[in-house]
C-alpha cells in the first residue's frame, strides 16, 4: 500500500492525530485515518468521545460532493415516571461558576457513535476495521498518561465517573486518588471490546451483547432504554446546511445541529465588515460584542432567528425550537492527498456515571442536560432527535475547492468562537495561528467574557477580563489550503494538535 503523500490533521489530542497520521502513512483515505482516529479519540479523550456519544461530521468526497452525517443521540420511545427514574443532580465546580447536571441510567440517550463508524466504514473505508482499531488497542495496552487538559477534565467529572467502580478503576490510583497529568490510564476490557466489534459490526452494539447489557442495566437501575430502541436507532445522511457568505460557500450539518444556523447568523452579521477594521481596536471590539450580543439575543428565539437569517437570504427548517445540548465536546479534521475530508464532532455531554459492562465506556447524560429541557428535567420528547450546538464546517471558493474545515469544543460558545475564527482569517486576512490564537469575546447573558489583547474595552461594557487564554473560549481546531499548500492548527486553549505532510 503507498503512502498518502500530502495530507493534513488538526484535533483535540497528540494521541488522536497521531493515530490518523498512522492511516495515511501506510496509504488508508481520510476516512480511514477518521476511523482510527475516532477509536483513539475513546481511550485518549474518554470524557468527550467514546461508543456512548454521540456527533455530527462532514464529509467531503474526492470530487467535491459534500455529505452531512448525524449520528447524534436518539431519546427513548418511552420514559418511566419521574419517580421510578434513576435520575440525580450533580454540581460540577468550574472554578469560576458551579453548573447542575442530572447523570444515572434515567440520563441515557441511545448513541450513535458506534453505528457511525461502521456507516463510514462500509461507504468510503479502504482498510479493514480490525486494522484500523489497533492504534487504539496498543495505546490503551501501554497505558495512556493524562495530558494537561485531560487532567482537568479528570478532575472536574470525578464527581461523576467515580459513581461506576469502573470509573474509579480507570481514573483513581491504587490509593484511591485521582490520577494526574502524566499519570497513565488503561482502560482495560477495551481491547476485547473493540477486536469483537471490528469482528461482528454495529449489531453487537444496537442488536446484541452490548443493547442487551445496557437495556438489563436499565431495567435494574431505572432507565428508559429498550432493545427497540437500539434496534430502530438509525444514521441521518444527507444535504448538508449550506450559504453564501463573503464570495465563499459554507457547509455545515442541518437540524438538528442548531449550531451551525447560530454560526450562520453571525457570519452574515459580520460580513463585509472587515475592510476598515483594524485587528485589536475599539472598533474592531464594538463589532465583534455587537454582534455577538446581538445574536446571543435571538438565538433561543427560533421565530427571530429563522426571521434574521430569512433577512440574510438563508432559510432554515421549521423544527427549530429553543432546546440546545450543551456538554462537553471533542472534535477533529483530516484531509488526503486526493481531497476526501472530514470534520467530525462528538461528545457524551458530561457523562451519565455509568460504564458499559465489559468495554470501559461510558453512557452518555443527554437527558440530564438542563439547558436541553427548558420545560423541566424529565420533560424529554420520546423518540426524537436531539439537538446540538455542534457544527462542523467546511467552506470552498465557487469553484468548489476546498479552503477550510473547522470545529470546536466548548458547548454553548461553539458557534460563537468558530464564526470568530472563521472571520478572522478569511477577512481580516490573519494567517492560520493568529486567526485561532486571537482573543475571543463571548457574551454569557449577562456581560461579556473577553480574552486580553483588545487595545481597550470601553468603559460601559459589563465585562470580565481574562488574563489567560482559557478553554472556556472553545478548542477550535482547523485546516485551511492557500495557494496549495495546507496549515493546521490544533486550539492552544484545548492543548489541540496538528500536523501537515506536504506530498
Amino acid at each position: 500500500m503507498s503512502t498518502n503523500q500530502s495530507y493534513a490533521i488538526s484535533g483535540g489530542h497528540e494521541y488522536t492525530v497521531d493515530a490518523a497520521k498512522q492511516i495515511l502513512d501506510s496509504g488508508g483515505n481520510a476516512i480511514d485515518a477518521a476511523i482510527a482516529a475516532y477509536w483513539m479519540s475513546m481511550v485518549a479523550e474518554p470524557f468527550m468521545a467514546n461508543a456512548g456519544a454521540g456527533g455530527f461530521a462532514m464529509i467531503r468526497e474526492p470530487k467535491g460532493k459534500m455529505l452531512s452525517l448525524d449520528f447524534f443521540c436518539q431519546t427513548p420511545k418511552s420514559k418511566m415516571s419521574a419517580e421510578q427514574s434513576d435520575l440525580f443532580p450533580i454540581t460540577v465546580d468550574f472554578g469560576e461558576t458551579t453548573e447542575n447536571f442530572y447523570v444515572g441510567m434515567a440520563s441515557v440517550a441511545v448513541p450513535g457513535a458506534i453505528a457511525a463508524l461502521w456507516e463510514m466504514h462500509q461507504r468510503w473505508a479502504t482498510i479493514p476495521m480490525k486494522e484500523l482499531i489497533q492504534p487504539a488497542i496498543e495505546a490503551t495496552k501501554a497505558g495512556i498518561p493524562l495530558d494537561e487538559f485531560q487532567s482537568y477534565e479528570c478532575q472536574l467529572l470525578e464527581c461523576i465517573f467515580e459513581l461506576d467502580p469502573r470509573g474509579k478503576a480507570i481514573f483513581q490510583n491504587t490509593e484511591g486518588k485521582l490520577k494526574q497529568k502524566g499519570e497513565k490510564i488503561s482502560l482495560d476490557y477495551f481491547p476485547d471490546f473493540a477486536e469483537t466489534i471490528a469482528i461482528e459490526g454495529a449489531d453487537l452494539f444496537y442488536k446484541g451483547e452490548i443493547a442487551n447489557a445496557i437495556v438489563d442495566l436499565c431495567d435494574d437501575k431505572g432507565g428508559n432504554l429498550t432493545m427497540d430502541d437500539f434496534g430502530d436507532y438509525r444514521l441521518n445522511l444527507s444535504k448538508p446546511f449550506s450559504y453564501s457568505w463573503n464570495e465563499r460557500i459554507v457547509y455545515s450539518n442541518p437540524f438538528p445541529s442548531v449550531g451551525a444556523m447560530i454560526q450562520a447568523a453571525i457570519l452574515k452579521g459580520l460580513e463585509k465588515q472587515g475592510e476598515t477594521i483594524q485587528p485589536r481596536s475599539v472598533s474592531h471590539f464594538e463589532l465583534i460584542s455587537t454582534i455577538s450580543k446581538e445574536i446571543y439575543d435571538i438565538k433561543g428565539n427560533p421565530i427571530k432567528l429563522r426571521s434574521y437569517l430569512s433577512e440574510k437570504g438563508i432559510s432554515i427548517p421549521p423544527q427549530l425550537s429553543q432546546s440546545y445540548k450543551w456538554g462537553g465536546t471533542s472534535h477533529f479534521n483530516i484531509v488526503d492527498k486526493d481531497g476526501m475530508a472530514i470534520s467530525l464532532s462528538t461528545s457524551i455531554g458530561e457523562g451519565s456515571g455509568t460504564f458499559i459492562p465489559g468495554t470501559d465506556m461510558q453512557l452518555n447524560n443527554m437527558l440530564g442536560e438542563l439547558a436541553l429541557l427548558p420545560n423541566g428535567i424529565h420533560s424529554w420528547e420520546p423518540d426524537v432527535r436531539l439537538q446540538s450546538m455542534m457544527c462542523p464546517t467546511m467552506i470552498t471558493d465557487q469553484q468548489n475547492s476546498l479552503l477550510m474545515q473547522i470545529g470546536s469544543g466548548g458547548a454553548g460558545r461553539i458557534p460563537f468562537a468558530m464564526a470568530q475564527t472563521i472571520y478572522n482569517h478569511i477577512e481580516l486576512s490573519m494567517d492560520l495561528p493568529n486567526a485561532i490564537s486571537f482573543p475571543r469575546v463571548i457574551y454569557d447573558g449577562q456581560r461579556y467574557q473577553i480574552e486580553k489583547g483588545y487595545e481597550e474595552i470601553p468603559n460601559n461594557i459589563d465585562h470580565k477580563l481574562w488574563d489567560i487564554s482559557s478553554l472556556y473560549f472553545g478548542g477550535t481546531h482547523a485546516i485551511v489550503k492557500q495557494k496549495g499548500r495546507y496549515s493546521a492548527i490544533g486550539d492552544p486553549r484545548r492543548y489541540g494538535k496538528a500536523m501537515v505532510h506536504q506530498g
